[in-house]
């Protein structure tokens, strides 16, 4: 005999069942909307954005340097510290602080270099960088810049390395061919257009460009140079190619031209200073080495230059020597070319800290994609728990 249980009993039943499957919804909605909290509020949030920004290097960069400890960005200062670059370390300590990291007040001290010892440091090593052409600090790299936009640097270095050239001895072939594209691309009466190759060969002599680089440029040097054309210009005159001035010489100069105009570009200053210190004719420069060029190869070192020029115009000279240590390719100077576009003088800094990982996504790219796992199953878990209510409702209204 089958019982029937009474109908208070089956709608109780009912009721609890009910109040069950609203709790665990209840529960469900609160669990969603916490995890979408913490969700949104953590760097995998970043990491989703860059899934739609992955093209872009500024956006890369801001999300690594938000990731970065307090200690790493200290060991960074301490780099720059140790290499006397005070500048620069006073910038990482601005990025810090403003990325939340706080760091021992006696470390920031540390990055105020003093006026007479700054002025007293430049001036020896901005001499030194445009005499010998090496570079072992910023003023070095300024110095031997500024000797390049005057021509003697080109010069110099032409003399030094082509005659080992033409002696048969071992010759740096990529010193040689930009110097030969430095004075090649004189405008007569001003210093050259390509800024490019002074910073190219500058950074190859320092031996900061990075192995991709080095590989690829080393390559088209070897084709560069027409050698019996170099012989040509080398015994062409018994006129010496350049008369370099002397270190006090070039400290004087100094005096009215600041590191920061070098590093900006900004030669204006140096032109009116170096009239009668540095005289060349550099329309007979030009004349006399126009020809030991071969067109195809320079052409193929345009892609070099110019990315390494647009680096240099936006974010200063230290940013693009910092890049060409970081580029494999020229489309990777084009990716620190709009960086610096972003960052300003700023560029080398970045690229300090965060090396080619400011323009790439790297590993990064396995963060993203959990990130975009992630958001998308809490979308879909969002969209059943709105459809969900919108039922409930439905029925309650019914």
């Amino acid at each position: 005999m089958e019982i029937v249980p009474p109908k208070c009993i089956m709608a109780a039943g009912r009721a609890t069942s009910t109040l069950i499957t609203r709790i665990r919804k209840g529960i469900a909605l609160v669990a969603l909307l916490a995890t979408g909290v913490a969700f949104f509020s953590s760097p995998m949030f970043g990491a989703a954005k860059l899934a739609f920004t992955y093209y872009d290097p500024l956006s890369i960069a801001e999300y690594r340097l938000r990731g970065l400890s307090t200690d790493m960005i200290a060991a960074k200062i301490e780099e720059a510290i140790a290499e006397e670059d005070f500048d620069e370390a006073a910038k990482l300590v601005e990025i810090g602080q403003e990325h939340g990291h706080n760091f021992d007040p006696e470390l920031v001290a540390r990055t105020q270099e003093s006026t007479i010892d700054a002025t007293w440091r430049n001036s020896i090593d901005f001499a030194d960088g445009f005499v010998t052409g090496t570079v072992s600090s910023p003023a070095n790299l300024g110095g031997a810049l500024a000797a390049d936009y005057l021509v003697v640097g080109d010069l110099r270095d032409i003399a030094v390395e082509g005659t080992k050239a033409i002696s048969g001895e071992h010759y740096d072939t990529l010193t040689l061919g930009l110097s030969l594209i430095g004075v090649a691309t004189l405008v007569p009466g001003s210093g050259p257009i390509d800024v490019g190759a002074s910073v190219i060969k500058t950074a190859n002599k320092a031996k900061k460009l990075s192995t991709p680089m080095l590989e690829s440029l080393g390559r088209i040097s070897r084709n560069l140079v027409d050698m019996a054309a170099l012989r040509k210009a080398l015994s062409n005159s018994s006129e010496p190619l350049f008369r370099m001035p002397g270190l006090s010489g070039v400290t004087e100069m100094l005096t009215s031209v600041s590191f920061k105009d070098i590093n900006s570009l900004n030669f204006y200053k140096l032109n009116k200073a170096a009239n009668d210190l540095v005289p060349v004719d550099t329309a007979a420069a030009r004349r006399r080495f126009s020809d030991v060029t071969r067109p195809e190869a320079a052409e193929e070192l345009i892609d070099f230059t110019s990315g390494t020029a647009t680096v240099a115009s936006r974010g200063g000279v230290k940013a693009a020597f910092r890049s060409l240590g970081n580029a494999d390719n020229p489309k990777d100077l084009a990716r620190f070319g709009k960086l610096s576009e972003k960052t300003g003088d700023r560029t080398s800094t970045v690229i300090r800290l965060l090396g080619k990982g400011a323009i790439h996504l790297g590993e990064l790219i396995y963060t993203v994609i959990a990130a975009l796992i992630f958001a998308i199953a809490w979308m879909l878990g969002a969209i059943w728990s709105l459809l969900s209510f919108i039922l409930n409702l439905r029925t309650l209204f019914r």
